[in-house]
């Protein structure tokens, strides 16, 4: 149950780097392995142009049940009673995260010799364009404009060097807020999706979806909370069941256009808690360029420096 990441949602993640939430309830884990997520070939239906990053993994504690992670080539298998209780989440800092250009999935293998109830997963997968730095230190293969642009800013070598990822968000993102706006909400979930918000951004501005937070939802009731944004439909779900109003869904969902939440459950389940958090951010040249909003032919010399520098990685 509930939405996996899958190269199609890869696909969708446009704006240079994207954060979304995922959740996996098994009312009944079969004996043996299951699958709750895999992708196999990023590379090839991205064209070598992302990098998914695995992070913010919560699951259920069952002694005998294991959880593997695979990136790339690499498969720890870990016990799930080493993970904190009550799905609180590891890899949660905005570096931390399996990386892959290729593979990822996650699968549980049960052990028990009978069937476990209600095993759930929570993770979140990250979505970043990759820059010509990116590849340099991945080892992936260079078109001949990266090339030129590896050499101009001696990408390797002693010249510009890249951020990490959070310095990248906050020199390039954060710096641009114009406000910081929570919604919360106390709605009861019936069979019908019911709106619960439509966010615009004003004149200039982009918005971010940064959390999303529930609480009071049994487990069974499938609960769902949906994201539409601009015209991706149905964008981020994510289950209520289990969830905690105190632990919120790390996330990074950019809107040009709209962010639209509903709400929508299996059983009718009153007096449940909802809590979203938006930025509004003010549009920059840099932003711009990382949107692919920028048509170089039109840029001056200076413009043109900056945004080749955005492609390849040395200022973001």
């Amino acid at each position: 149950m509930g939405t996996s990441f899958s190269d199609s949602q890869a696909q969708l993640a446009k704006f240079w780097y994207e954060k979304v939430p995922y959740t996996y309830l098994n009312n009944s884990l079969q004996v043996g392995k299951t699958v709750p997520m895999v992708i196999n070939n990023l590379a090839s239906t991205t064209k070598n142009s992302k990098m998914a990053i695995l992070s913010d993994l919560g699951v259920t504690q069952s002694s005998n049940v294991y959880l593997t992670t695979q990136s790339n080539s690499k498969t720890p298998m870990t016990a799930t009673t080493g993970y904190p209780s009550n799905l609180a989440p590891v890899f949660t800092d905005r570096d931390s995260g399996l990386r892959s250009t290729n593979a990822l999935s996650l699968y549980f293998l049960n052990n028990t010799g009978a069937s476990v109830a209600n095993v759930q997963l929570n993770y979140s997968v990250g979505v970043k364009n990759l820059t010509v730095a990116d590849k340099v230190m991945l080892n992936l293969p260079l078109t001949s404009p990266e090339q030129h642009l590896q050499q101009k800013f001696e990408i390797g070598n002693q010249g510009l060097r890249p951020l990490s990822l959070s310095r990248s968000l906050e020199q390039t993102w954060l710096s641009r807020v114009v406000s910081e706006e929570v919604y919360a909400y106390e709605q009861t979930a019936t069979t019908y999706p019911t709106a619960l918000e439509t966010t615009t951004p004003g004149a200039g501005e982009i918005l971010v979806l940064t959390s999303i937070a529930i609480g009071g939802v049994p487990i069974g009731n499938q609960v769902t909370l949906t994201i539409t944004r601009d015209q991706d439909n149905n964008y981020v779900q994510v289950l209520g069941d289990n969830a905690n109003i105190n632990t919120p869904f790390d996330c990074w969902v950019p809107a040009r256009r709209n962010i639209i939440a509903n709400i929508s459950a299996v059983t009718t389940t009153a007096d449940v808690t909802i809590r979203l958090t938006v930025l509004r951010l003010s549009i920059s040249s840099v932003l711009l360029s990382m949107f692919g909003l920028v048509n170089p032919s039109t840029l001056s010399k200076s413009e043109l420096n900056l945004y080749e520098q955005v492609l390849a990685g040395v200022v973001v």
